[in-house]
């Protein structure tokens, strides 16, 4: 996860220390229970985007606006409102797209990647999730466990 400025980068499992020097203080920090974890989380809200942390440690987002970038640091980003490209309508950044129209996380979407992460060859129990627009517009990205 990078902000829209190059200042730094933040990833999973790094301190709310670390987000904030890299995105800067929230504009609003709540708190939120994660039932499947036992547990409060502490939210940090920037604009529309949220980050969750369980024991100081970023456990997942959900980003909603262009002001933080998603992507590997000096790598492959991207951001809400990236468009799919007409030249490959069935893979966005190179992952397949499933065209269905439904709602997740409040968010109307025609279309979504659902992505299982691996730390190497280890499978994780966290997914990344990618939603799209009738137009192929990026509108929503999200980590969670399923």
């Amino acid at each position: 996860m990078n902000p829209a400025k190059p200042s730094g980068s933040l990833c999973l499992g790094e301190s709310t220390r670390k987000c904030r020097l890299v995105l800067g203080r929230p504009q609003r920090i709540s708190k939120l229970f994660f039932e499947m974890d036992d547990d409060t989380a502490t939210v940090y809200h920037y604009g529309k985007n949220r980050l969750y942390f369980l024991k100081n440690k970023l456990e997942s987002y959900e980003i909603r606006d262009p002001s933080i970038l998603v992507g590997e640091p000096q790598g492959l980003t991207f951001r809400i409102n990236d468009v799919i490209q007409p030249k490959s309508p069935h893979r966005f950044q190179g992952f397949p797209i499933r065209y269905e129209k439904s709602n997740s996380y409040n968010v109307n979407h025609s279309a979504h990647v659902h992505l299982a992460l691996k730390k190497g060859t280890i499978r994780m129990d966290t997914f990344f999730k990618a939603l799209f627009d009738e137009k192929g517009k990026l509108i929503f990205m999200a980590t969670g466990q399923p």
